[in-house]
């Protein structure tokens, strides 16, 4: 009889020990690779995981001045557990911990179909931030005492920094931070650390910082190509960049993922909780929680490419990830059938489609893509293209965002469901609707419901746009229109703000805002490029609600059909 699954311990990963159980977790993934046996199972406690490797890797960034941030130094990083071309897979973790030393990407799964990763919990023994106290500062450096744990060996580099409050239940603030400004540093006693820089900052005596040694390592997870993924009652404490990120996936959900700090600690996450490039299908999340990360929730997006040379009437050749790095370090690209939108590289507005008939890469990050139909010389000239079949629909409901830093959700895809979600005092705008020229991130939005959501004191510090606390829909680009994102619902939500800008839409048509109760939002709203506008049936609490509208509005662009709201001009 076959056997179904194996236990970690039988070859030699036992818990509780303190021992490096990196080669004996490596050896049970290659036994099940090798036999065809889809369970891996881990009794409950502790596992370390310090493998020498681990540790050089530390080193080489906090002690040697390597940089290994995203896009640097790849071929050098390091992967505890990779799994490839697994299928049917489960990995138990039968409630454990995992604690990993050092620096090191914890999990890659590459091509696997079917995988369930579930009951485990990830944590760093010694994250890649510190935490203190500004104690002086001049013009050019500031010294900073170090609370206990957080000493450090050297001269070790400060990639970001961000104030916080550790008297505050919501202790990140963000009305502070700088990134890749420190230009060294310099240890003056075990518990103390000067920083140099050039560019004034904006600290003072007296205020908390915590200091990211390394701004976006590798993430925690990784699924790149992998097909119906189930990630159920997983807790990430800690990775030393972004959690999980799935790249050109298809069919992954998330149920009661907890992405917090461990007790004690401030920061989850460094970058991203969760991050997704060019996927199809779908993307679920429920039950999830989320809080202390450095960055968004949960980010869903594809790539612009950039076409640069046409090689004949149907073939184009195009840079993927222009002037950035896929935040997986793996390629980008379409396949063979893929729909792509050829956009307006000024509006960001689809002006016509081709589908790829063939995918050819090439060196330097060039993909050779043969279209179909022939391909406009307005393209060439001014355009972009985005893969809208790798524009995954997501759904995102009862979960919680609590203070992180910047945004909870970042939507930059097609049809959208957030519902029964708390989104409560994340330090950025709570929800931004958008695409991007600057980050080349695709595409146009549309049919999206953002429904009986709490909002809470969002928008207070890092990661706020243009003053909004609680929805910003945008389109980033140089000559944005009204026609960019399209079919975007926010009813019966909500809101309690922070006496300041509720919601800003630009580059949008089709927004309804029904049935939500606003508190301490004033203005409600500020509309600029914006058609087919509508509030009805809103509360807005004592005074009324202000709408401000601005000079590019047509006449006839917005419904107002609650009769304590007004609308002044800008």
């Amino acid at each position: 009889m076959k056997q179904s699954f194996i236990r970690a311990t039988e070859f030699g990963a036992v818990p509780d020990t303190g021992e490096d159980s990196t080669e004996a977790v490596r050896k049970a993934i290659a036994y099940c690779r090798e036999n065809g046996i889809g369970k891996l199972v881990f009794e409950r406690g502790r596992y370390d995981f310090k493998h020498p490797t681990f540790l050089d890797q530390y080193d080489k960034v906090m002690k040697q001045g390597v940089h290994m941030d995203l896009g640097q130094s790849s071929d050098q990083k390091v992967i505890a557990f990779e799994l490839e071309d697994m299928d049917h897979f489960e990995w138990d973790g039968g409630l454990a911990s995992f604690v990993f030393h050092g620096l090191a990407q914890p999990f890659a799964f590459v091509r696997c179909r079917g995988l369930l990763l579930h009951r485990f919990t990830v944590d760093w023994e010694r994250p890649l931030f510190s935490v203190g106290t500004v104690r002086s500062t001049d013009g050019s450096s500031a010294e900073i005492e170090l609370l206990e744990g957080n000493e450090v060996d050297g001269a070790v580099p400060v990639a970001a920094l961000i104030n916080y409050d550790p008297a505050s239940k919501y202790p990140l603030i963000g009305s502070v931070e700088s990134f890749s400004q420190i230009e060294r540093t310099e240890q003056s006693a075990p518990n103390r650390l000067k920083l140099f820089y050039s560019k004034p900052q904006s600290m003072e005596p007296g205020m908390h910082l915590l200091l990211r040694h390394v701004l976006n390592y590798r993430m925690g997870i990784l699924l790149y190509e992998c097909e119906q993924v189930r990630v159920r009652d997983v807790t990430l404490h800690y990775t030393p960049g972004m959690g999980i990120i799935g790249h050109r996936c298809e069919g992954l959900e998330f149920v009661r993922l907890s992405v917090k700090p461990s007790k004690g600690r401030i920061l989850s996450t460094n970058t991203d909780a969760t991050h997704f490039i060019s996927c199809k299908g779908h993307i679920a999340f429920d039950e999830c929680y989320f809080e202390g990360m450095g960055d968004d929730a949960v980010n869903v997006h594809g790539f612009y490419y950039k076409p640069v040379r046409k090689i004949d009437e149907y073939t184009v050749e195009a840079e993927a990830n222009v002037e950035i790095h896929a935040q997986s370090e793996k390629t980008d690209y379409p396949d063979i059938g893929d729909r792509i939108e050829w956009v307006s590289r000024g509006t960001m507005e689809p002006f016509a489609e081709g589908e790829v008939v063939d995918v050819r890469m090439k060196e330097g990050g060039i993909l050779q893509i043969r279209f179909r139909n022939p391909v406009p010389d307005f393209l060439m000239a001014s355009g972009l293209m985005a893969n809208a079949t790798r524009s995954a629909s997501l759904s995102i409901a009862n979960c919680t965002v609590r203070n992180n830093r910047a945004r909870a959700f970042l939507v930059q895809t097609r049809n959208v469901r957030i519902e029964n979600c708390t989104l409560d005092h994340c330090t950025g705008t709570a929800i931004h609707v958008t695409c991007s020229i600057h980050w080349y991130e695709s595409l146009t939005v549309s049919d999206v419901t953002i429904r009986n959501n709490v909002f809470r004191g969002c928008g207070f510090g890092a990661g706020t746009i243009g003053g909004a606390g609680v929805m910003v829909i945008s389109a980033e680009c140089d000559t944005p229109t009204a026609y960019v994102q399209r079919n975007i619902r926010f009813e019966d939500n909500v809101v309690y703000g922070r006496q300041g800008l509720g919601i800003s839409i630009q580059s949008a048509e089709g927004v309804t805002i029904e049935k939500n109760r606003f508190m301490d939002c004033h203005p409600i709203a500020v509309i600029d490029r914006a058609n087919e506008v509508a509030f009805e049936n809103n509360e807005y609490g004592s005074g009324g609600g202000v709408i401000v509208v601005g000079r590019e509005i047509a006449e006839g662009a917005i419904t107002l059909g609650d009769e304590h709201c007004r609308i002044v001009l800008k």
